[in-house]
């Protein structure tokens, strides 16, 4: 019961925050656009690059920039000119940093969900239209890219807020 109420107060917050931020709004532009451009990209099925997975490092670079500043205004503040950790502003409420660890990994897991759905289909529709050929790389490559990774780096990032339990 403790839990859904501080994401219900999480929820609150961000709801109040990022109604005229302008930090928020050009994240969440640069966001889109870093992603759309990755998007764009895996227009291309696997088959032609051939073994190349060096480029599609490359290719997928941008959406890792894009799920970086997806995550800013949930994860940074600017304050007088400089930028803050924002949990250090849910000092004041009852907030854990496990339960806002959580509020963010839902942010991007549903992100990422999408980008999956969106990337696997269009390799699929793309690889059997333009090369009549299907292979599991075709699936395999943006979930590896578009779940797995931006998942490990989330998880990278907040990885001691197992140890944290404290309210305060």
């Amino acid at each position: 019961m403790m839990e859904q109420r501080q994401q219900e107060l999480l929820d609150q917050f961000f709801q109040q925050e990022k109604v005229w931020c302008s930090d928020f709004v050009v994240s969440r532009m640069v966001a889109g656009l870093c992603i759309g451009i990755t998007m764009l990209l895996l227009i291309m099925p696997v088959q032609i690059w051939e073994g190349e997975f060096q480029v599609m490092f490359f290719m997928f670079l941008p959406e890792l920039i894009g799920i970086q500043m997806f995550l800013n205004p949930y994860c940074k503040i600017t304050e007088d000119g400089k930028m803050t950790d924002l949990y250090e502003k849910f000092r004041t409420l009852p907030i854990c940093r496990r339960q806002y660890a959580y509020y963010v990994f839902k942010k991007l897991f549903r992100c990422c969900l999408w980008m999956t759905g969106i990337a696997a289909a269009c390799q699929t529709a793309f690889a059997l239209m333009s090369l009549h050929t299907f292979s599991i790389g075709n699936l395999l490559i943006p979930v590896l890219y578009s779940m797995v990774l931006p998942m490990l780096l989330f998880c990278q990032q907040f990885r001691n807020c197992r140890k944290i339990t404290d309210i305060s």
